[in-house]
């Protein structure tokens, strides 16, 4: 791990061969890595496959994997003590490796007790499924929290929809989550704490920025 003064960042990515937005993780890895130490992690360590995006992101990413932080650490092996703030773009395969995580679940109990930061975009809002909390882990750490993720309308458009373990806005809702979502494909960013969504790749950038003005606003908060 990178040892700079900076705080560190953990960016989850899935390993399923569905991917990850190039578009969403090229604006999270960008902006995320000026104020923080960017650490990447994904189920047993596997390499992320990167979809779509544009011809400039797919030279970037290209750059990108010459890189050692390009290799992701395995998820099992994280220490969430060691982080400030958790990043989760958005990763169409996350619906299946990430929404019911062992690994993930650890991460999120901490991160949800210290109340640190968290931005989940997209169907990386998935990976926010595995946070079980109490004797039982069987109530979502998330209950009552107001959030976003793509819509129904959106997840029936993917050609794997009949296959998919979770619906995103249908998983919200039924554990007592509050969804909101824009339908005409605008931006559209929840803060809620210390949790922020964003429903797609278009609201990724916004929440992002919201992400890393967040620690900013607690790192400057006065000790009394």
């Amino acid at each position: 791990m990178a040892t700079s003064n900076k705080p560190t960042c953990l960016i989850v990515l899935s390993a399923h061969h569905k991917g990850v937005s190039l578009q969403s993780f090229v604006h999270a890895y960008t902006v995320a890595m000026t104020p923080f130490n960017v650490f990447l992690a994904t189920p047993q360590g596997g390499h992320p496959i990167y979809v779509g995006g544009d011809e400039n992101s797919q030279r970037w990413i290209k750059d990108f994997k010459q890189q050692m932080v390009a290799v992701p650490e395995k998820l099992e092996n994280v220490d969430a003590t060691q982080f400030v703030a958790l990043m989760i773009p958005n990763c169409p395969g996350a619906v299946f490796d990430l929404w019911n995580n062992d690994s993930m679940t650890n991460i999120l109990e901490h991160f949800v007790s210290e109340k640190k930061s968290i931005c989940a975009v997209g169907y990386g809002v998935c990976a926010l499924f595995s946070g079980l909390a109490g004797n039982q882990k069987k109530t979502w750490c998330f209950k009552n929290y107001s959030m976003t993720a793509p819509s129904v309308v959106e997840a029936v458009q993917r050609d794997d929809f009949p296959v998919l373990p979770v619906v995103p806005a249908d998983y919200i809702r039924e554990n007592h989550g509050v969804y909101s979502a824009s339908q005409d494909d605008k931006v559209h960013v929840v803060i809620h704490d210390n949790l922020i969504t964003g429903q797609n790749d278009q609201s990724n950038l916004t929440a992002i920025q919201n992400l890393v003005l967040l620690c900013s606003q607690r790192q400057n908060k006065p000790t009394r």
